[in-house]
């Protein structure tokens, strides 16, 4: 049996309006062999029992307990309904159509880190078996491996001692929808692709980083659109807490997010001046005493949280919370890393990291994969401006980015009691 802490206001706030699902999406060189698919994580999944769980209710509270149940896998490019007699009740299934592999996933269990971890252990083995051979593994996680306290026990529910959570009174942020009297609330992804290596060159000469020149270009976009508008520009990063808790394996939820705002002082500056100012507002809010506060406010809306009586209460509570990321922010930018998906990833031509924009607010996914770049455009709305402006904004500083498609946001959905609400 699994506590749920870490991911408690994933899966309060979750209902089928916002199902909080991650859904990673991986085209290949090939067509996909279903018969290999399903070997692949049938063994995969044995490298990380702590995901094979079903939600589970317990003295009026929930918790993750073993399922031994298999893990569905559909020939569908919509996946099916998660914690249902569908995906036998799993947190997670996979599907295939063509040459994607699709791999859907409860974000309560879950961050992108825990997906990039089950991707390289399942295309490891898909391509062993494909190749009949098993291939390099370094950096892979296999079956086997020892499974430490650190990996499956989450690390902030006992945690004590935590400095005091700094809560700032923050002005409003600029919201993108409202100021663009957007109205169509057709949820909308656009994909682009960039060659990684110009991508990198284009950080390197400017002392930036994925995350940091992503959140500066957006910024730049919108100051261009709304040039005298008074509320603030403000990106949200996400941050990883892994190192500041010192436990680089654990496989809960541990992210943070750090603000990074762009004002008049900010505006005049050079390109280089700016990123500089972006990567100091990140630094000074990525210190361990920094993230200890964040955590330590997490752990005083958890309490308040479990002190509640009933189900339909704590899905309000945390619902409403999602409310204050359309105040607190203009758009939100999230990158977990080089994807390190070892040997077989040369194998993958297109990646895709999708979930629902929370808070109606612009979420870019980005993702370093095979020699690319994959940058999704998360829209709670269908209009290109956004992305068509962040194309331009790259070629005018040089960087090529090709546009891959346009698509609807489908989520499966994850059944819920309060799904009704």
């Amino acid at each position: 049996m699994n506590t749920i802490y870490s991911g408690l206001k994933s899966l309060y706030a979750s209902c089928k309006k916002e199902p909080h699902i991650m859904r990673m999406k991986l085209r290949l060189k090939d067509k996909v062999v279903a018969k290999i698919l399903r070997k692949a994580v049938d063994q995969a999944m044995k490298r990380y029992p702590y995901y094979t769980v079903e939600l589970c209710k317990k003295n009026d509270m929930y918790v993750y307990m073993d399922n031994h149940r298999s893990i569905v896998i559909t020939n569908t490019k919509e996946g099916i309904e998660l914690n249902s007699a569908d995906s036998n009740y799993h947190m997670i299934s996979f599907s295939y159509y063509d040459d994607w592999i699709v791999m859907d996933i409860f974000h309560s269990i879950m961050d992108g880190y825990g997906v990039y971890s089950i991707v390289g252990t399942l295309l490891y083995y898909y391509y062993s078996f494909k190749d009949d051979k098993m291939l390099n593994s370094d950096g892979i996680k296999l079956v086997g491996d020892d499974l430490t306290i650190d990996e499956w026990q989450d690390p902030i529910e006992n945690l004590e001692n935590l400095p005091t959570p700094v809560r700032q009174e923050l002005p409003k942020a600029l919201n993108l929808r409202e100021k663009s009297s957007i109205e169509d609330c057709d949820r909308t992804v656009y994909n682009i692709s960039i060659d990684e290596d110009e991508f990198m060159r284009f950080n390197k000469d400017n002392r930036g980083s994925p995350t940091v020149m992503v959140a500066l270009l957006i910024s730049h976009i919108i100051k261009k659109m709304y040039p005298d508008d008074e509320d603030v520009i403000r990106i949200v990063a996400m941050v990883n807490n892994r190192k500041a808790l010192e436990k680089p394996k654990a496989h809960q939820i541990c992210v943070g997010g750090a603000f990074l705002e762009y004002n008049n002082a900010v505006s005049v500056l050079s390109l280089k001046q700016q990123v500089q100012e972006y990567r100091k507002a990140l630094s000074e809010q990525t210190t361990k005493e920094a993230i200890l506060s964040g955590i330590s406010d997490l752990k005083e809306f958890n309490k308040t949280l479990l002190n509640m009586e009933s189900d339909e209460d704590r899905h309000s509570f945390a619902a409403s919370s999602i409310d204050i990321t359309k105040y607190m922010t203009s758009a939100v930018v999230s990158y977990v890393g080089k994807a390190n998906f070892g040997e077989p990833e040369k194998n993958i031509r297109d990646f895709r990291s999708l979930t629902t924009p929370l808070g109606d607010v612009l979420l870019i996914e980005i993702a370093a994969v095979n020699g690319f770049f994959s940058i999704d455009f998360i829209q709670p709305f269908s209009t290109p401006i956004f992305v068509n402006a962040f194309m331009n904004e790259l070629s005018d500083y040089g960087v090529d980015a090709k546009l891959r498609d346009k698509t609807r946001l489908d989520l499966p959905n994850i059944r819920l009691p309060w799904d009704a609400l």
